[in-house]
């Protein structure tokens, strides 16, 4: 299946979503064979959804259309579109990052990889991209941040990262279970700011900006003062759609064992846009169950907080251990030290 990404149903484990021109699509894992077509747009209409994103149990469907510099939200149970954010049809008023409301532009364009990520925040890669005239639409591609009311009927940009270049295509935007945020990016024209690289992956810490992790990609290189051999294409040099990050364990941190109580704030492995189950295990050294729970991830790699108790005197014993394990078996091992 030819797509841009693909996301597993979250009731039927055999069969995958991905977007198309159009729309999206679920097909069979084992297979390929279509199982579903949504089509939202007129085919005669020109349309990129590059993404498609099924939340709140496959019912609700954020669609990003590049063309139209718009992301949509559609209710897969009804066939009804919910609202629409950007664009010439948007549903929603748009506020920029002062507050002033945007009567005529859109809060990003040709974007891609728009995703939600809870607490009514959508993270996306704003090419600034005119699909029309092919060239950027008013300075750098960004990494943004988008708060939506429905209730207000408002769209409010909070956040934004500036790059030092403009990508006409690509790129992404994900929210980490530290808030900070992970992009990849490549520059269309290389210039002293950007070095000569092909491409750039960072991790950025929300509240200040200030750059956690840089990954660059060298090429060919070119000399930077000469402005066309540093100029680049979607078909050369090194591009990345999009980047993730993944764990090989849960994560588990802010452990505390008091008065023959444990709590603990854990993540699942990778990001998952609705509830998976994980289970806990409290031992004694000796083999002893303390307490055992099945307890929900939040969506979204949201913190989940996660709490177990025991009526067994934790005195005797120097150290516990805690062992968190997911539905692919995939464990946390951590030794807790409890007070007397």
């Amino acid at each position: 299946v030819d797509s841009h990404d693909v996301q597993w149903s979250h009731n039927h484990d055999d069969t995958f979503f991905t977007p198309t021109d159009w729309g999206f699509a679920r097909y069979e894992a084992y297979t390929g064979n279509l199982v579903e077509d949504y089509i939202l747009f007129d085919e005669d209409v020109s349309s990129d959804v590059n993404h498609a994103q099924l939340i709140e149990n496959d019912t609700a469907v954020l669609i990003s259309d590049r063309s139209y510099n718009r992301m949509m939200l559609w209710n897969r149970s009804t066939g009804k579109t919910e609202w629409i954010c950007g664009g010439i049809d948007a549903t929603l008023d748009s506020y920029d990052l002062d507050g002033n409301l945007m009567t005529k532009n859109s809060l990003f364009y040709g974007q891609h990889n728009t995703e939600y990520f809870g607490e009514n925040e959508y993270y996306i890669f704003d090419n600034n991209y005119n699909a029309e005239t092919w060239l950027y639409h008013e300075g750098n591609s960004r990494a943004i941040i988008v708060s939506i009311d429905v209730s207000q009927n408002k769209a409010q940009l909070i956040w934004e990262y500036e790059f030092p270049g403009f990508a006409y295509a690509f790129g992404d935007n994900d929210r980490l279970p530290t808030s900070n945020i992970i992009t990849n990016w490549w520059p269309r024209q290389m210039t002293k700011e950007t070095g000569v690289y092909d491409l750039h992956g960072l991790e950025i810490t929300r509240d200040t900006k200030e750059v956690a992790w840089h990954m660059k990609v060298m090429g060919k290189g070119c000399d930077i003062d000469n402005t066309f051999e540093c100029l680049r294409s979607t078909s050369d040099g090194w591009k990345m759609y999009s980047i993730e990050r993944v764990y090989t364990e849960p994560l588990a941190y802010n452990i505390e064992c008091i008065d023959n109580t444990l709590t603990f704030v854990s993540h699942n492995t990778f990001k998952q846009n609705n509830i998976h189950q994980g289970t806990a295990l409290w031992r004694a050294p000796d083999g002893t169950l303390l307490d055992r729970a099945h307890f929900d991830w939040v969506p979204y790699w949201r913190p989940t907080t996660v709490s177990l108790s025991t009526s067994v005197s934790l005195s005797k014993y120097d150290t516990t251990s805690l062992v968190i394990t997911n539905k692919f078996g995939q464990e946390k091992k951590v030794t807790v030290s409890c007070g007397a």
